[in-house]
């Protein structure tokens, strides 16, 4: 998950820096809120396998499944307005 997780950093990085024209520019702070959110994911992801690794309380796993399973609906929300604001 580290590489993976530093695969989207970077990417995020890289809409950071980058000047879109004014035209896109609502679409490419959609998508980089939908990759954050993503990053999110990844890590919450990785939380979850400690949690089952160490044999947590189910409590405090389902907890963690319905955090990630919100991150990740609120990534795919920001990525399909993403794809709505493309001029």
């Amino acid at each position: 998950t580290e590489v993976t997780s530093s695969q989207v950093t970077t990417q995020i990085s890289e809409f950071v820096t980058s000047k879109p024209s004014e035209k896109w520019q609502e679409s490419y702070i959609s998508y980089m809120n939908g990759m954050k959110k993503f990053n999110e994911y990844i890590i919450e992801t990785k939380v979850l396998a400690n949690q089952i690794e160490n044999e947590s309380t189910d409590a405090e796993i389902l907890e963690t499944v319905n955090k990630i399973q919100a991150i990740k609906l609120e990534s795919i929300e920001h990525i399909k307005k993403s794809n709505e604001l493309r001029p």
